[in-house]
């Protein structure tokens, strides 16, 4: 296992514990806050699932766009700012 490989699933896994804890602070205090920290950590998800996935089943890096590489983090930062011109 390559350290890209090592690198890519750590990554995974802290965006999913940071996905899981923003989601259950966001339970038990429904503040606004949590909830767009949440759906940042699932829409980066999106593309690290992806990255990771690959990269472990198929042993090398997806040849893919860019757009695609990181459609995930778009997503992300589009959010984040439709919600901060939002407020």
């Amino acid at each position: 296992m390559s350290i890209d490989t090592l690198e890519n699933v750590l990554t995974l896994l802290v965006v999913i514990m940071g996905s899981l804890y923003s989601l259950f602070k966001y339970v038990r205090a429904p503040k606004r806050e949590w909830l767009y920290l949440s759906v940042f950590f699932l829409s980066h998800m999106l593309s690290d699932y992806y990255w990771t996935a690959y990269t472990v089943v198929m042993g090398e890096n997806p040849d893919v766009s860019a757009f695609i590489a990181y459609f995930g983090w778009n997503v992300g930062y589009t959010f984040l700012l439709v919600l901060a011109i939002k407020m």
